[in-house]
């Protein structure tokens, strides 16, 4: 079988990034003939990636968005008229592929949740990348070529149908996967570190630690989630991540910008508290259950979905400070010990790259 992947950038480290590059290693071990089309840009050099991948670069990205977006659209119509293909996989926005794996979410929805003032919506209208975006959109997912659209959660699937006309029966829910055998170690390790670095932070012994990990504090919830630990005098929150302005540091917060790796802090952490207004499946809810913490997550993170009540709780209400506070409660009530770690660890061994990559292979092979 002949595959071509679509990523117009490979040159990050993102999750989308990492998915695609597990998704190339597991075709070609089943036996595949995979090409990637792919763009370069002077930022992101293309990284080494499978020696029996077959490289095709468009073209280079510009410093316009929203036109990279167009011109890798066009580019990759261009090349699959010369080269047809059965199946043409995407992982970004394209209007033309049989296989689509939705992991940035559905655009649309995340529009209308941003919808705060007239203001932002006629921003939403005007901006070439928000209308270029939905315009690849709805022609990707409308598209009557599509035989199978991933999606990573419940929530994104039922935004999709709520917004656009595609069959349900078309939509595969495939929630994110994470390297579980390769937090071993750092699971292992995780209590004597968490010692160490209580220390080496001044984190009174009596403190609960929570961890916030993301960047773009507003979309993140982050504001939301100070406002709540002024009613906590005994937590202390370790903020990890970037945005163009920090929040007010009231109270024990700590600010740690961004960071090469989040598994010292994961290890140091009671608990992950995922306060966002948008997350189609954030990433690093799997990577703190693989290291044992236990999550405090909003209900519009698409991970929340595989939280039982030993792992895990929902804000229901992210903007009702008693909604915010009860779950925080709940939280509390789970500080991280040996056993509940590992109880925690071990509920999301399913989740590992190699079973979630082999249920995608054979949809593609």
């Amino acid at each position: 079988m002949n595959v071509v992947l679509l990523k117009s950038s490979i040159g990050s480290k993102g999750g989308l990034e990492k998915i695609t590059k597990r998704f190339i290693k597991a075709l070609i071990e089943k036996g595949c003939q995979v090409t990637l089309l792919t763009t370069v840009s002077p930022k992101k050099p293309l990284p080494t990636l499978h020696p029996d991948l077959n490289v095709v670069v468009l073209g280079k990205e510009g410093p316009l968005s929203f036109w990279n977006l167009l011109f890798f659209d066009y580019k990759v119509k261009q090349w699959l008229k010369e080269n047809p293909h059965e199946v043409v996989f995407g992982f970004d926005r394209n209007s033309y592929q049989t296989h689509i794996r939705a992991g940035n979410g559905c655009h649309a929805a995340y529009l209308k949740l941003r919808q705060e003032s007239w203001l932002k919506r006629l921003s939403f209208k005007i901006n070439p990348l928000h209308r270029t975006l939905l315009y690849l959109e709805k022609k990707g997912f409308e598209n009557p070529s599509l035989k199978t659209l991933f999606t990573n959660s419940h929530l994104v699937k039922k935004q999709i149908l709520e917004n656009y006309k595609v069959p349900p029966e078309k939509i595969e829910v495939l929630y994110n996967a994470v390297e579980w055998t390769d937090f071993q170690k750092p699971f292992d390790d995780s209590f004597q570190v968490r010692a160490a670095k209580r220390l080496e932070w001044g984190i009174p012994e009596d403190h609960f630690i929570l961890l916030f990990a993301g960047h773009g504090y507003k979309r993140k919830g982050l504001y939301l989630l100070i406002e709540a630990l002024k009613n906590y005098p005994k937590v202390t929150l370790l903020v990890v991540g970037k945005d163009k302005a920090l929040p007010p540091s009231e109270g024990n917060i700590r600010f740690f910008g961004s960071q090469e790796s989040l598994i010292p802090f994961l290890q140091t952490a009671d608990s992950l508290c995922i306060p966002s207004l948008y997350d189609p499946f954030a990433n690093v809810t799997l990577e703190a259950l693989s290291l044992g913490l236990f999550i405090c997550s909003s209900v519009f993170n698409g991970g929340s979905e595989i939280l039982t009540p030993s792992s895990g709780v929902i804000i229901e209400n992210l903007f009702s400070l008693t909604s915010f506070c009860k779950a925080l409660d709940v939280t509390c009530g789970h500080p991280k010990t040996p056993l509940s770690a590992a109880s925690i660890r071990e509920n999301v061994k399913d989740f590992d790259f190699t079973k979630q990559m082999q249920r995608m292979v054979s949809y593609a092979s």
